[in-house]
């Protein structure tokens, strides 16, 4: 998964792509604070909220889920296909859903190209976000509970999948 944009440099995806082929399951990407002085400072509020709830409230190891580069091989994709969220907290959703299964998780650290312009978004867009955040505190409550881990040395296994 991509933001639609392909704001990232060319290297963070080839290095999705290694890490998926060295047997990871599921690899984010991790926004730097470089990238985060890149930012609008309405974008950035909304994604420190959004990481500080992730934290609070899902317990989530990697709080900063919405970094918009991810990528999964096919045993990771059945988990991606049972999200319910099409909006921006679909990231969370499958990270919560994978965090509760056996399936490995390579974070890396990403940078944006220079000269990306970032749309605005009114509040409504925060108002429905905040409603898919009830539905992910809820979903958290339901899933069975199984250990998140991030892998270090990866086993060849299933094909990387470009969603």
């Amino acid at each position: 998964m991509v933001d639609f944009d392909f704001p990232y440099k060319k290297e963070n995806m080839l290095e999705v792509l290694s890490q998926l082929r060295r047997g990871n399951d599921i690899v984010v990407g991790k926004r730097t604070k470089k990238y985060f002085q890149q930012l609008p400072l309405k974008r950035r509020f909304i994604s420190k909220l959004f990481s500080l709830l992730n934290r609070l409230f899902l317990q989530l190891p990697l709080c900063d889920t919405q970094s918009g580069l991810k990528g999964f091989n096919t045993h990771a994709r059945s988990i991606f296909l049972q999200t319910t969220i099409d909006r921006f907290l679909i990231d969370t959703e499958f990270l919560l859903r994978a965090h509760r299964t056996s399936l490995s998780i390579r974070i890396i650290e990403i940078e944006l190209n220079p000269h990306i312009e970032f749309s605005n978004f009114n509040i409504q867009v925060v108002k429905t976000e905040l409603q898919n955040f009830r539905k992910l505190m809820r979903l958290n409550k339901e899933l069975p509970t199984e250990s998140y881990y991030i892998k270090r040395e990866a086993k060849q296994e299933p094909e990387p999948l470009i969603a």
